[in-house]
């Protein structure tokens, strides 16, 4: 749906009626006005001239000014890559990073198991020492009661 906001006037297709219009208009004054045609064909002439060196610097002009926006563009792009090429070197450095921590933490967590398996058997050798600790002198005390036990029966 065409929105109606008086805003819009006059459009590119406003100005190119009214370009006709007026063009067409001229034409018809100076045909009217006019009563030598070699004269008007000589006008018409001049002025067609005129006109193509008005576009031909206008050609001359707008390459220019494209050229001009494009090297702004281009600029602002290379701004952009340059932005986005840091971006990456330091996604890179990060991923660099995560990977070394992981390994050092995958190395300190082997380190720790093995560390938690020796004291483990260093904490069972303790115990199994003081069991056999404890055993040799059950058995001591097992062989002072026989000897003593002995005695008492030699003895009777």
């Amino acid at each position: 749906m065409r929105n109606n906001n008086c805003n819009e006037f006059p459009t590119k297709k406003d100005m190119v009626y009214w370009l006709i219009i007026l063009v067409l208009a001229l034409v018809m004054v100076s045909v009217w006005r006019v009563e030598d045609p070699k004269k008007l064909s000589g006008q018409l002439s001049l002025g067609a001239a005129l006109l193509s060196m008005l576009l031909a610097v206008v050609g001359i002009i707008i390459p220019f000014i494209q050229g001009n926006e494009t090297s702004r563009q281009n600029f602002t792009l290379l701004e952009h890559i340059s932005v986005l090429t840091k971006e990456i070197a330091l996604y890179r450095k990060l991923t660099e990073t995560y990977e070394h921590v992981t390994i050092k933490m995958a190395e300190d967590l082997k380190e720790k198991q093995e560390t938690n398996h020796i004291a483990k058997t260093s904490e069972g050798f303790l115990i199994w020492q003081e069991k056999q600790t404890e055993i040799n002198d059950i058995k001591r005390g097992i062989s002072e009661l026989s000897g003593s036990l002995t005695l008492k029966n030699n003895r009777q």
